[in-house]
């Protein structure tokens, strides 16, 4: 993430205007541990009923398992969820501990449920989910830390910039664990240059920044050069990111999981505006779908009151207000969901068996970079955000699958 896109993401906090129309699903998938409750009601009834959906499972009962992790690292964080049933009276409110590694296996009865999580020194962040029968399903909550990490405070990043290169730094983890990873090597190729991981799984490296290339014997100006970037550790497979953007006098950050294995991970990073430049096709055509069938209207109006934030009034023109007669109240969501592997159910739904849940303006942060270049003009970036964040918002009131595959949705953005 470059330094400016961070920037302008923490001073441009626009209200993005649009109508409360009906929220869609949403999509979770597979963890590792049992719960540990701290019944908020009734804990020995709670516990009673929690040991018996888990050993003698209910054909009405599915699993959710959970996950909490470091939006800036990607590291896993030790996190207390609270569960409740969306539906008033229902399910009581239990209050669950993660693992070590933030992960949360929950077996519960088919249905809607709310829920929050949180831990010491993050944002809280809400959202809810649907527990199916016989479908397991596992979520990614990505949590807001209140301070950054000790590797950018104090303007640590920004000291480090210089005219004609590029500064790569990053964090690396295990997939399965969320802890960082030491020792782990960084190779730039065209730079030729390397660094390591230290124990936190930070790594850092300046190094001369890639002209721009000549293509079908046109210059693309106002283009980056790229290069690529390979990371290996022994027992683990490399992983290998090509035709990454190194900006002169930019950051190129990264957080990225290894897998335990053997093989070489590819990974083409090209961004979107220089394939358009050349003719070629993005790796997966969005396609045209339908929305999803809506929820209830009870949930839906419950789903507002727990996950959304009430609009604050703008500056409008007057020749606009005087055309108004009632001001329009809406509720802004505060999170997405981005669903992966999404079959499509017989009566029109999508279930997703893995998906992330994001604050909605750390989604605008990350993703920025994939549709604007971070080195334009900070109005185009302001623009850019405007843009991105209204795109993403009408996906979370609007169910719909963005991207197809052979059985189904691929991709799902939602609340």
């Amino acid at each position: 993430m470059s330094t400016q896109v961070k920037t302008l993401q923490r001073r441009l906090l626009v209200l993005v205007v649009f109508a409360v129309v009906p929220y869609g699903w949403l999509y979770f998938a597979l963890g590792q541990n049992a719960p540990k409750e701290k019944d908020s009601g009734n804990s020995e009834q709670a516990q009673s009923r929690t040991n018996l959906a888990r050993t003698h499972p209910s054909p009405d009962t599915g699993v959710i398992s959970f996950r909490a992790r470091d939006f800036e690292t990607g590291f896993s964080v030790p996190a207390t969820f609270v569960v409740q049933g969306a539906e008033q009276g229902r399910y009581p409110p239990h209050t669950f501990s993660s693992d070590e590694f933030g992960r949360l296996r929950l077996p519960l009865t088919a249905g809607y449920y709310l829920y929050e999580v949180s831990a010491p020194g993050y944002k809280p962040l809400r959202s809810y989910f649907q527990i199916a029968p016989a479908f397991p399903q596992n979520q990614d909550d990505m949590l807001d830390p209140i301070s950054p990490p000790e590797e950018e405070q104090m303007g640590m990043i920004d000291s480090k910039l210089r005219p004609g290169y590029t500064l790569i730094y990053g964090y690396i983890s295990d997939s399965k664990t969320g802890k960082p990873l030491a020792n782990v090597s960084v190779h730039v190729e065209k730079a030729q240059a390397d660094a390591t991981t230290n124990e936190r799984g930070y790594f850092e490296l300046s190094v001369e920044s890639p002209r721009a290339e000549m293509r079908r014997g046109v210059p693309f100006p106002g283009l980056a050069g790229i290069d690529n970037i390979s990371i290996s550790l022994k027992g683990y497979k490399k992983y290998d990111i090509q035709n990454t953007d190194l900006v002169e006098g930019e950051t190129s950050g990264w957080k990225l999981d290894l897998q335990r294995g053997e093989g070489v991970e590819q990974h083409d990073y090209m961004h979107k505006l220089r394939r358009a430049a050349e003719g070629i096709k993005e790796p997966e055509e969005p396609q045209s779908a339908k929305p999803g069938p809506a929820l209830p209207l009870w949930l839906q109006k419950r789903l507002r009151d727990w996950m959304g934030t009430a609009g604050r009034g703008a500056s409008i023109h007057k020749d606009i207000t005087e055309t108004i007669s009632d001001p329009l109240t809406i509720t802004v969501p505060n999170q997405i969901v981005v669903g992966s592997n999404c079959p499509s159910g017989g009566n029109g739904e999508h279930l997703c068996t893995a998906a992330t849940t994001y604050a909605l303006e750390s989604y605008v942060q990350q993703g920025l970079e994939g549709e604007w270049y971070s080195y334009w003009d900070p109005n185009s970036l302001k623009a850019g955000a405007v843009a991105y964040r209204s795109y993403g918002a009408w996906f979370v009131t609007n169910k719909v699958c963005p991207q197809t595959g052979v059985n189904g949705c691929t991709q799902i953005y939602d609340i």
